[in-house]
């Protein structure tokens, strides 16, 4: 609508092809096909992405063991809980380029947690992705 708009008339979309959204891009699509194939051979788990492959643009954060427990039952945690912490943005003058308020909380032993927000030196649960399997 917003091309019609600016032609002075009306318009509409026909079709949409998205070739890229976040870090997924249509290069690396697989065909149906392919899915069936990979699931009657018993590998469908080489074509599926982690879940934290979604949020690999945040900073990561390790959790201190004794503070993990605390972390799988939603509890609010502090920077101070965690014993290794990735910062993965610039500073630009005084302000951070690429800042996300979202870090990726991991245990010791490397099982993504979840997406914590970050309020000042507060890690608040936005949600929890981990699953004792």
């Amino acid at each position: 609508n917003d091309i019609g708009e600016k032609l002075g008339c009306c318009g509409c979309m026909e079709s949409l092809i998205r070739n890229k959204v976040g870090d997924f891009s249509i290069d690396d699509a697989i065909i149906i096909e392919e899915i069936q194939s990979a699931c009657n051979e018993n590998r469908i788990e080489e074509l599926i992405y982690p879940i934290d492959y979604v949020f690999s643009s945040y900073p990561k954060g390790v959790i201190k063991e004794e503070s993990e427990k605390y972390a799988l039952n939603g509890g609010k945690l502090r920077m101070s809980n965690l014993v290794d912490f990735e910062i993965n943005y610039e500073l630009d003058g005084n302000n951070p380029k690429n800042y996300s308020k979202f870090i990726r909380l991991y245990l010791q032993n490397g099982k993504f947690v979840g997406l914590y927000r970050k309020e000042r030196e507060d890690l608040i649960l936005e949600k929890m992705f981990y699953e004792d399997i």
